[in-house]
C-alpha cells in the first residue's frame, strides 16, 4: 500500500514538472530575450534551450516600421562618438566691434633746399651758356646814389658817371620780348631771397574709422562623445 502512494506521488510530481516545463518552453520561446544582471545562462535554471549573449555593447531599440532605421529586426547602427561637419553646426555669427579712433600728422613744413639747374646745348654739349637779351627774365636792378654838391639838388652821379635828372628817372633796356627795366632812386636796392615751399600747417585727419573683418579659425574637429546615459546588463537570447 504505502509503495503503491510513493509510486503516485511521484507519478504526480513528474506529471506537474513536465507539464512546468512544457508551459516554460511556451513562455520562453526561440528568441525570447532574458535580462539579468548575473550573468547566469538561462539554461541552467530553465533546464532547456540554446542561449546566446546578446546586444554586447549596445541598447535595445523597438521596432518601428515608419523609421528606415528601425524597421528591421536585428538591424545595427549608430557611433559611440562623432565628428561634426560645417552643415550640422548651428547657425551662428561671429561679431567684433573695434574702436573708432583718428590718424593725424602734426603741423610741418616741406623745404627746398638751395640747388642749381642745368641743361646741356645741342651744339657744344655743355652744361652752361650764356642768355642773350631776350633770354633775360623781368627783373630790377637796385641803385646806391650819392649826391654832389657842385651840381646842385638835381644831379646824381652813379657808377662813377653823371646822370643828370631826377632820382625818379628810369633806364629801359632795348630788345627782346623779355626786356627789362632799371630804375633809378634813391630808395632803390637790390631785393629778392629764397623761400622753401611750406606745407598747410593744419593737421591731417583721416577721419573716424570702425574696424572689420574675419576672426581666425578655431577648433580641431576632434570627434566628440555620443554616449546617451547607460546602465550595463545581461542580455540572453534563445536560439534553439
Amino acid at each position: 500500500m504505502g509503495g503503491g502512494l510513493v509510486a503516485l506521488a511521484d507519478y504526480i510530481i513528474n506529471l506537474v514538472n513536465q507539464k512546468i516545463l512544457e508551459n516554460n518552453k511556451k513562455r520562453y520561446y526561440v528568441g525570447r530575450i532574458i535580462t539579468n544582471t548575473s550573468g547566469t545562462n538561462p539554461a541552467d535554471y530553465l533546464g532547456f534551450g540554446t542561449w546566446e549573449q546578446y546586444g554586447k555593447g549596445k541598447v535595445l531599440v523597438g521596432l518601428d516600421s515608419n523609421d528606415n532605421n528601425f524597421k528591421t529586426v536585428n538591424a545595427t547602427g549608430g557611433e559611440k562618438s562623432v565628428v561634426l561637419s560645417v552643415a550640422n553646426l548651428a547657425s551662428h555669427t561671429h561679431t567684433f566691434t573695434g574702436v573708432a579712433h583718428t590718424h593725424s600728422v602734426g603741423a610741418h613744413a616741406h623745404g627746398l633746399n638751395s640747388h642749381t639747374h642745368t641743361y646741356a646745348r645741342s651744339n657744344d654739349n655743355t652744361n652752361s651758356h650764356t642768355l642773350t637779351v631776350d633770354q633775360i627774365p623781368a627783373h630790377i636792378h637796385g641803385w646806391s646814389w650819392a649826391k654832389t654838391a657842385a651840381r646842385g639838388t638835381s644831379e646824381w652821379i652813379s657808377a662813377g658817371s653823371n646822370k643828370t635828372g631826377t632820382a625818379t628817372d628810369i633806364i629801359t633796356s632795348t630788345g627782346g620780348s623779355q626786356g627789362h627795366t632799371h630804375g633809378i632812386g634813391r630808395t632803390s636796392q637790390n631785393t629778392g631771397a629764397a623761400s622753401g615751399n611750406t606745407a598747410n600747417s593744419t593737421a591731417f585727419n583721416s577721419g573716424n574709422a570702425t574696424p572689420s573683418g574675419t576672426n581666425s579659425n578655431t577648433g580641431s574637429g576632434t570627434a566628440h562623445n555620443n554616449l546617451q546615459p547607460y546602465i550595463v546588463v545581461y542580455f540572453w537570447r534563445r536560439v534553439a
